[in-house]
């Protein structure tokens, strides 16, 4: 959510589910039931944040289902469907300095050992083992988030990250 730093997005309403009102979540956060951990839910639509409350939720290993005030039935639910959940920043857990969100790395600038820029963060993927930088400038660069053997700083007030890797990769 870039585009209002007072803001982060943790997840999405995805398919309603059965004729009660509830409706699927898709979370956006490391460890997905962490969504629902969060209390001060709002719904982003066009750039505007509204406060939403939850009335009930259930979860099972592979899906999380609330049920949202003011939208009780399935035809209410059906409405918020593909609609972003965001919470104020000043929500999210505390951090480690050498702990980052994956919000406050994206359109960091990347540069290597060498001073040169290879250009910004455009996205950040997990593989499982690693998280992944996509980095765009001159050309399109994949970069490991390995801290110390790829990713040597990360400097939150000049938003830019030093990493060793050659600009031909």
């Amino acid at each position: 959510m870039a585009d209002d730093p007072n803001w982060v997005i943790i997840g999405q309403f995805g398919r309603v589910h059965g004729i009660e009102g509830f409706i699927r979540v898709h979370s956006f956060t490391e460890t997905p039931e962490d969504v629902l951990h969060y209390k001060n839910w709002h719904l982003l639509k066009n750039h505007t944040h509204t406060p939403i409350k939850r009335l009930q939720e259930k979860s099972t290993a592979a899906l999380f289902l609330v049920k949202m005030q003011g939208f009780a039935t399935r035809e209410a639910a059906m409405q918020l469907t593909n609609l972003k959940i965001a919470i104020p920043k000043q929500d999210l857990k505390p951090l480690s300095s050498q702990e980052f969100y994956w919000f406050e790395l994206i359109g960091m600038e990347v540069i290597n050992k060498e001073n040169c820029s290879l250009g910004k963060v455009l996205d950040i993927f997990s593989t499982g083992s690693n998280d992944v930088l996509i980095v765009e400038g001159n050309k399109k660069h994949l970069i490991p988030f390995l801290l110390k053997r790829v990713i040597h700083k990360i400097d939150r007030q000049k938003k830019q990250i030093l990493v060793d890797w050659d600009e031909n990769f």
